[in-house]
């Protein structure tokens, strides 16, 4: 407690407020890890799950599950991102919100991917190809 109160953080602070399972019942498929990415919006915490290529989305306010996607194609869900209405995921083949999604040009010598979210799209990075995607969702 010490150290943390020493880093401006309290006991308070970092007790644990509660516990939710995010859970999927997706088949397990290759990735190393279950619960991994999460991000964080007004109204949404979003987690990933690598292993079965699942979002989930929670209600900020009540950290009850509201949604669980399974991405539609691709494997290895490697980031996900929170904006007002929705989660973003991105694995190397695409990126999705909700039930739509996009392709993804081919990524060449590397998969990883990363996603942010903001003014009604996404942003997707590729590694090692110093590139940046917009993705817009159909109206």
């Amino acid at each position: 407690e010490a150290a943390a109160t020493r880093r401006g953080l309290g006991a308070a602070t970092l007790a644990r407020r509660g516990r939710t399972s995010i859970a999927s019942t997706a088949p397990v498929g290759s990735g190393y890890f279950d619960a991994w990415w999460i991000s964080a919006g007004a109204m949404s915490v979003c987690a990933g799950n690598q292993q079965q290529n699942v979002v989930t989305r929670l209600d900020a306010k009540t950290a009850r599950v509201t949604a669980q996607s399974r991405l539609a194609f691709g494997s290895n869900l490697f980031s996900v991102a929170a904006d007002d209405t929705a989660c973003w995921g991105a694995n190397a083949q695409g990126v999705f919100a909700g039930g739509r999604w996009s392709h993804l040009p081919p990524l060449g010598p590397s998969a990883f991917v990363g996603v942010a979210a903001g003014a009604g799209a996404a942003w997707v990075t590729a590694a090692g190809r110093n590139t940046l995607f917009r993705v817009r969702r159909a109206p």
